[in-house]
């Protein structure tokens, strides 16, 4: 299963993959409307800030507990920024700025 997010502004709506899970809602560590991360939506984005800390994070909740294989991160143009793809051990990423993030 995967987990997809946009951080996208030209004015069009991406389907659902098949097997793709829904988030409830987002938060972030600082920035605003994280809500738009999640909402298919390639016109709006999220902007994520460091915190006082000095860390960024984007985090998700579910309606229940998933084994998340896939992470996909959009780019406007409806390709990826980012694909993270997880085993039971460990994640690794493939796209632009991997060593900026990690997901856990």
């Amino acid at each position: 299963y995967g987990v997809y997010f946009t951080r996208s502004i030209s004015g069009r709506l991406r389907k659902r993959a098949i097997g793709e899970i829904v988030p409830i809602s987002a938060q972030l560590s600082h920035g605003y409307d994280a809500e738009y991360g999640i909402d298919l939506d390639f016109s709006t984005y999220s902007l994520v800030l460091l915190d006082q800390d000095g860390n960024r994070w984007f985090r998700l909740k579910f309606d229940q507990v998933h084994c998340v294989t896939q992470v996909k991160w959009f780019e406007e143009d409806g390709t990826f920024h980012q694909i993270w793809t997880c085993s039971d051990k460990q994640c690794t990423c493939a796209g632009s700025y991997c060593s900026d993030y990690i997901l856990t």
